[in-house]
């Protein structure tokens, strides 16, 4: 565990690793999962920004628009979130932040960003070129159904984004057409 995380109230698991106590309503954070130490120091700085902003997981969920279980992978640090995600995360958090003290906070986001991204890539590559001994049929159809289950998972939070746009628009082009129908009395 990295100074940052040390500095954080703990308290042991029943697998005798350390969760990262909230300060937020709800659960504390269970054990980070990153498959890379800096995946895990993005995802803490996540965690401690979403601490101090006292907003639970679902309502910062609901203002990135995407769904609280992608929301609570990256904040395990088992994905590494797009950059866009991490960027607007770290804004609404420190919304009430001094602005200087917001572009730090995206500086530093971006930071740890970028390298947890880096080591992701990494990882990946390594994973690559290290031979696997092939897989039985099971783990095969295990795979299989893991990806599929994946898969569906994201069409349905990009049919939920899709559906929130559709609405977002109709609600638009409503106000549109108020607006444009009390010009006309106006004239």
């Amino acid at each position: 565990m990295d100074a940052y995380a040390s500095s954080l109230p703990t308290q042991q698991t029943t697998e005798g690793g350390p969760f990262i106590m909230t300060s937020t309503p709800g659960r504390p954070w269970g054990p980070l999962r990153g498959g890379t130490e800096e995946a895990n120091q993005l995802a803490r700085f996540l965690r401690n920004a979403l601490n101090q902003s006292n907003l639970t997981l679902r309502e910062i969920s609901d203002r990135l628009m995407y769904s609280r279980s992608t929301v609570s992978e990256y904040m395990s640090g088992r994905k590494v979130p797009p950059w866009q995600a991490v960027e607007q995360l770290t804004l609404i958090t420190h919304r009430d932040s001094d602005p200087r003290l917001q572009e730090r906070k995206v500086s530093d986001a971006r930071h740890l960003w970028n390298l947890a991204q880096e080591s992701v890539s990494r990882e990946k590559r390594i994973r690559q070129l290290t031979p696997t001994p092939p897989a039985s049929r099971d783990t095969q159809v295990e795979t299989l159904q893991r990806r599929l289950i994946e898969t569906q998972q994201e069409l349905i939070e990009a049919n939920s984004k899709l559906l929130t746009a559709q609405n977002t628009i109709s609600m638009l082009l409503r106000l549109l057409a108020s607006i444009q129908n009390s010009t006309k009395a106006w004239f």
